[in-house]
């Protein structure tokens, strides 16, 4: 089975493993990280693009980040999905924001998400708040309720 040449790299997978020992990150989380970035549970599955996505994250959580912009949500931001998921109902069981969450975004926690997705998480959260499909999803023809302006 040979390695295609989009597979990750030995100096990727050093890397990764540096970055996580350099943000106190054991196994678990390593792995938690590999698996909300790239949908994968295995750092050997990696290609050099998923592995390149990793690293990038990696950076972020350890505080190297570089020009790039921080994207992570705020402490307002990840206070606000918690008070909707509080409206919807769900702060008795914990695990139906972590289902949305992974269903929508693929990650298990909102500090997790990037800022475009913490934009429409919180967004989605609004418009089940407010009631109906129709508002999510811009209603037809752009009415905001799913019903005609008339």
């Amino acid at each position: 089975m040979g390695a295609p040449s989009r597979a990750l790299t030995p100096a990727q997978m050093r890397c990764i493993y540096a970055l996580a020992r350099s943000g106190g990150l054991d196994s678990e989380s390593l792995h938690a990280v590999v698996e909300n970035t790239t949908g994968k549970d295995s750092i050997k599955l990696l290609t050099s693009l998923d592995a390149k996505n990793v690293i990038d994250r990696l950076k972020r959580l350890a505080g190297q980040e570089s020009t790039a912009p921080h994207d992570r949500p705020t402490k307002e931001q990840v206070a606000k999905i918690y008070a909707l998921a509080g409206k919807l109902g769900w702060s008795d069981d914990p695990r139906r924001l972590r289902s949305f969450l992974e269903k929508r975004y693929h990650v298990s926690h909102p500090t997790f998400l990037d800022e475009k997705s913490t934009r429409n998480c919180i967004e989605a959260m609004k418009a089940m708040v407010a009631g109906g499909r129709g508002e999510r999803k811009g209603g037809h023809n752009g009415a905001m309720d799913g019903r005609p302006d008339h």
